[in-house]
Parts: C-alpha cells; structure tokens; sequence
C-alpha cells in the first residue's frame, strides 16, 4: 500500500482494524495489480459507516450512490467514482489491470466463481453471526451452534464441490481456477482458504 499522495489512484474503505474481512480480497487485488492506494478507515481511524456519511456529506461523489463498506473510490477517473459490492469490486480491478481472464467465457467463469465465493461467504456470516451480524462470534456463540453444524453438513459441501468441478474443469485442476493465469476468482479462492 502506498501512502496518500497525488499518485493515489484508488481509496477502499471498509472498517477500521487490523481484520482481514471482506476488505482482505481488493487489497490483495491493488496489491497484486501493483496499483496506489489507502486504506481510508485504517489510515483514519474511522468506522466505515461513518467513513461513508462524511462521503456523502462531502459531496466529493455527488450524484453517485453509496451503499455501505466495502466501497472502493477510483480516482483514476474524472469524476471520482465509487464502486459497492465486493464481486463488482473484484471485477472492476481484475478487468481494469489484467487480473480477469482473456475471453468472455474465461471472465464470465471468474466472476460466476467469485460470486459463489461470496455467497458461501454470506452464509458462513449468516451461521457464526445469526443473532447480529455486527457482533463478535464470541458473543454468540451458544446460538451459533446448530446453525454452523447446519452450514457444515449442508451448504459448505455444495459449495466445495462446485469449487472443485470448476477447477478439474480448467485444465484438469492443474494451475489457475480459469484460464492459463492469476485471476480474480483466484484471489477469492485464496481468501477462502484462508477463512
């Protein structure tokens, strides 16, 4: 990560903290793109939420709609603009430095890949966090129980198998999750893995 500077070319704001999270897979995306950028929340201290409302407060991104963290603000482009939702996020870097595929099947693969990460994701969010999403695991954890057994013995095994399939599809599950080289579905996979 680059420090803020004029050379900047993107800000990811997603919480402040040392915890990878959803942030985990665009910062490893502006890293392996080798592009310039700030951790917006970790630089400021800033939850972000907040970070987000001073956004929309500041009017830096007037007309553009702001959802909620992860948000990535291109400030290669004139205006600014800010981009929502972890997949669209992961694609946009990925077809902006190289990191997508080489054809529309390769890139559409990518993707397809992705958003399934993401929704095993949701799930897994949804089996450790079911009384609130923004709470620790640890304060919850009685009520998580049956819920994570549920998602162990159900989803997770669909959702591994079709991990599987998908990488035996290319190549025989010798080399990348799509096409000849690194692409975004594998930096989702890699964020998998690393749970």
């Amino acid at each position: 990560m680059s420090p803020t500077s004029e050379s900047t070319a993107y800000k990811l704001i997603y919480h402040y903290g040392e915890f990878a999270g959803r942030g985990e897979p665009i910062r490893m995306l502006l890293h392996l793109s080798g592009s310039t950028w700030e951790d917006t929340c970790r630089k400021t201290k800033m939850a972000g939420p907040a970070t987000i409302q001073q956004l929309r407060e500041s009017e830096e991104l007037e007309g553009q709609p702001l959802l909620f963290p992860p948000t990535l603000v291109d400030l290669t482009t004139s205006p600014p603009t800010a981009l929502n939702q972890l997949p669209c996020i992961m694609q946009y870097l990925a077809e902006k430095h190289g990191l997508a595929g080489t054809s529309l099947l390769e890139r559409t693969r990518a993707l397809q890949i992705t958003m399934t990460w993401n929704d095993l994701l949701l799930g897994a969010i949804d089996a450790f966090h079911p009384v609130n999403w923004h709470a620790s695991y640890q304060s919850q954890k009685e009520e998580a129980q049956p819920f994570i057994e549920q998602f162990l013995a159900g989803r997770l095994p669909v959702f591994l198998k079709f991990f599987e399939e998908s990488l035996k599809m290319n190549n025989e599950g010798t080399g990348y999750m799509v096409g000849s080289s690194l692409t975004f579905a594998d930096v989702s996979m890699l964020n998998m893995m690393r749970g």
